[in-house]
């Protein structure tokens, strides 16, 4: 793919690949690309919506925040993404590990569910954003990334290797703990508090779940941002 880029890039079109997500875009754009804000423009576009589709949500936010954008890049994750990730959206941005996700609107916590599902900017029915985590794949960014030294594994990480959940009943800070490891033992650490509650409630009831690494971004500044895993159940 990556090579196949590079033959296309220029003849009227703009090719990236992006092997941290293996995401691979190609955006057609009449009468080539001929100034370096076009170049730049669908570049950030493609970068973006394969972190998106990655469950990168937050990198995704933050690269299209920082294009060369006429509109709000909100508009256009509501426009190329499917329900269910943007049902993951607002499920990582309530719940999960993702802290820096555009929610453009004002929030105020006594109607934060109104403001976000009562609202054309996601095109959602009103439903609460955790069920997600019970549906059939999901994706979530671990917690716990920077503490036990962790993060030194995560160059030796590869984009869809197996991750196993195991959870941990007996954990003295919280009975709902769910561990990430990948098939080798390599320790990932948790999902976050909210989302494994909703996981281990699945597990005790004989659910099985499985999962693999989607992102890998060891050299990002923000610790949440560099892994994603998806998640599968059986």
């Amino acid at each position: 793919m990556q090579r196949y880029a590079l033959r296309i890039r220029g003849k009227s079109c703009e090719a990236e690949y992006f092997p941290e997500v293996e995401g691979f875009f190609v955006g057609w754009v009449e009468g080539g690309l001929t100034q370096p804000e076009q170049h730049n423009l669908v570049k950030s576009l493609a970068q973006g919506a394969a972190y998106a589709f990655a469950g990168a949500m937050g990198t995704a936010a933050n690269i299209l925040d920082h294009s060369p954008l006429e509109f709000d890049p909100s508009l256009l994750l509501q426009k190329i993404l499917p329900p269910e990730i943007r049902l993951n959206i607002l499920a990582e941005y309530l719940y999960g590990n993702t802290k820096h996700i555009m929610l453009k609107e004002p929030v105020e916590p006594k109607n934060i569910l109104d403001i976000k599902f009562n609202t054309s900017l996601w095109g959602l029915p009103r439903q609460d954003p955790r069920e997600i985590y019970a549906g059939p794949a999901f994706y979530a960014h671990p917690a716990g990334i920077k503490y036990d030294r962790r993060w030194y594994s995560l160059p030796y990480l590869s984009i869809s290797q197996g991750v196993v959940l195991e959870a941990e009943p007996h954990n003295p800070h919280d009975p709902n703990a769910v561990r990430l490891w990948t098939n080798a033992g390599i320790d990932l650490g948790y999902l976050p508090r909210a989302i494994a509650a909703t996981v281990a409630f699945h597990l005790r009831r004989g659910k099985q779940y499985k999962g693999k690494v989607a992102l890998v971004r060891a050299n990002d500044e923000l610790f949440y941002r560099q892994l994603a895993v998806k998640i599968v159940t059986e």
